[in-house]
């Protein structure tokens, strides 16, 4: 978490009246605050670290990745999300409908590892749905960063 948010310290657990855990997020200089009243977005972050070293050397699905969280933190999410995906061998499937959310995504992977990298485009129902195309990691850097376009 501190990848995400690098003011935090630590995090507690402690027991509250009737033996209720609180869980308590420990920022800089002291502060001491129930994750219950922290953002969305940190608590989505704090669910995907939860989740991601619970599958170490597994599968994490999750759906809309960017889900609760504000696109600036999108750059700092994924980074981290791969290094610690790299690290715990887990394979991430994610969905997402969001242009921002693909960017973000595809400018967070090393260049090296771009292979490493697909991207579904499902068609929608119907009689003229079209068809499912897989985009690899380099033809969808070029689709969304350098020609613009939008695959969702």
């Amino acid at each position: 978490m501190r990848g995400i948010d690098p003011e935090l310290v630590d995090l507690e657990i402690i027991a509250t009246e009737g033996d209720r855990p609180l869980l308590i997020a420990v920022f800089e200089r002291s502060r001491r605050v129930p994750v219950t009243v922290l953002g969305d977005g940190f608590r989505r972050a704090l669910a995907i670290a939860v989740a991601i070293n619970e599958v170490r050397g597994g599968i994490l699905m999750i759906d809309e990745i960017e889900a609760a969280m504000h696109v600036s933190a999108l750059d700092t999410l994924f980074p981290w999300l791969l290094r610690s995906a790299a690290e715990l061998e887990v394979q991430i499937f994610a969905t997402t409908h969001s242009l921002e959310a693909i960017q973000e995504i595809t400018a967070a992977v090393p260049r090296n590892d771009i292979d490493d990298l697909a991207a579904f485009h499902l068609p929608s129902r119907g009689p003229s749905g079209g068809t499912l195309r897989r985009y690899n990691g380099n033809m969808l850097k070029r689709l969304v960063q350098e020609r613009g376009l939008d695959i969702r």
